[in-house]
C-alpha cells in the first residue's frame, strides 16, 4: 500500500512539474538575448543589440614563469546589427590595462565581422581581428610604443540544437590566422555552449572551448604550439523587453593564447592560467 501511495505521489509531482512548464506564460519563457561576439543569433531585422561589460583578472605568480602577479582590467562594447533577417554584422571594441612587475600596458581591440544564418541549425561567421598596445609605463614613467600589434582573420561555424524549449546546445568550430611582429600564427579550435532557461527570463550559460595556437617563427624559448582551454559560466537576467544584466566568470589555462597574440610579448603569459570575473548589461534599440 505504501509503495502504491509513493508511486502516486511521484506521478503527481512529475505531472505538476510538466504542467508548470507547459503553462508558463510567453513572457516567462523568453530568453535573455545579449549581443554576442560569436554565436548563432541575431536581433530582429533593423534592430541593434548592444552589450557592455567590465572584466577583471588576476594571474597568480607561477614558479619559474614570472616573478610577480599579473593583473588585467578591461571594458568592452559588443554589438549586433541585422540589416536583414538572416544576415547581420557584429563587432567588439575594448580598452584595457595589463600590468606585471614594473610594466603597465594600455591595450585596445577592434573586431568586426559578418554573420549568416544559413539555416535553422547552421550559422557561418567571418571576422577581422586587431589588437594594439596604445601606451606603456615602466616604473611609472611613460614610454613610447611602436609595432606592438596584431592583425587577424577568423572563419567559424555554429550548429544550434534545441532539444527542449528551455535548453539550447550550440557547437562551435573556428579557425584564425594572425600576423604579429615578424611572425605568423594560426589558431584552430572548437567548443560548445549550453544554455538553460529558468522562469522569468533567467538563464544559466556554460561554455567550454579549446584552442590550439601554432607559431611559424617563435622567439627563442617559446614553443611552436600551445594549447589553451577556456571555460566560462554566466548568469543572464532579462529585466525588461529590451534590457538585462549578466554576471559571469572565465577560466583559461593559458591566459590569452590563441586570442590576443600581440600580448605574447610577455613570454611568461604562455603557460600562465587566468581567472576573470565579468559584470555587464545589455540592451537593444
Amino acid at each position: 500500500m505504501d509503495d502504491c501511495r509513493s508511486q502516486r505521489r511521484s506521478r503527481l509531482a512529475i505531472a505538476a512539474f510538466a504542467a508548470v512548464l507547459a503553462t508558463a506564460s510567453p513572457a516567462l519563457a523568453q530568453w535573455p538575448e545579449p549581443a554576442l561576439r560569436s554565436g548563432p543569433w541575431l536581433p530582429p531585422p533593423r534592430d541593434l543589440a548592444v552589450a557592455l561589460d567590465v572584466a577583471g583578472a588576476w594571474v597568480p605568480e607561477m614558479t619559474g614563469l614570472t616573478t610577480d602577479d599579473t593583473g588585467l582590467l578591461q571594458g568592452r562594447l559588443t554589438w549586433n546589427l541585422a540589416p536583414w533577417e538572416e544576415v547581420g554584422l557584429f563587432g567588439r571594441h575594448g580598452l584595457g590595462g595589463m600590468w606585471w612587475s614594473n610594466l603597465t600596458l594600455l591595450n585596445s581591440e577592434h573586431e568586426i565581422g559578418l554573420r549568416w544564418l544559413a539555416s535553422d541549425v547552421v550559422t557561418l561567421e567571418g571576422a577581422y581581428l586587431g589588437h594594439r598596445t596604445e601606451k606603456q609605463w615602466i616604473s611609472g614613467n611613460s614610454a613610447a610604443v611602436g609595432g606592438i600589434r596584431d592583425h587577424g582573420a577568423e572563419l567559424s561555424g555554429w550548429a544550434a540544437l534545441r532539444p527542449h524549449s528551455r535548453i539550447r546546445l550550440e557547437l562551435h568550430l573556428l579557425g584564425r590566422w594572425f600576423r604579429v611582429y615578424l611572425d605568423h600564427q594560426g589558431v584552430a579550435g572548437g567548443g560548445a555552449r549550453l544554455s538553460l532557461l529558468f522562469g522569468n527570463g533567467q538563464a544559466a550559460v556554460l561554455e567550454l572551448h579549446a584552442l590550439w595556437a601554432y607559431r611559424a617563427d617563435p622567439r627563442e624559448g617559446v614553443e611552436h604550439a600551445s594549447w589553451n582551454v577556456i571555460g566560462e559560466l554566466a548568469w543572464r537576467s532579462r529585466l525588461g523587453d529590451r534590457f538585462g544584466l549578466q554576471l559571469g566568470a572565465r577560466l583559461a589555462t593559458n591566459l590569452l593564447v590563441g586570442e590576443v597574440p600581440m600580448l605574447e610579448l610577455k613570454r611568461s603569459m604562455i603557460g600562465e592560467p587566468m581567472a576573470m570575473g565579468v559584470l555587464g548589461c545589455w540592451f537593444s534599440i
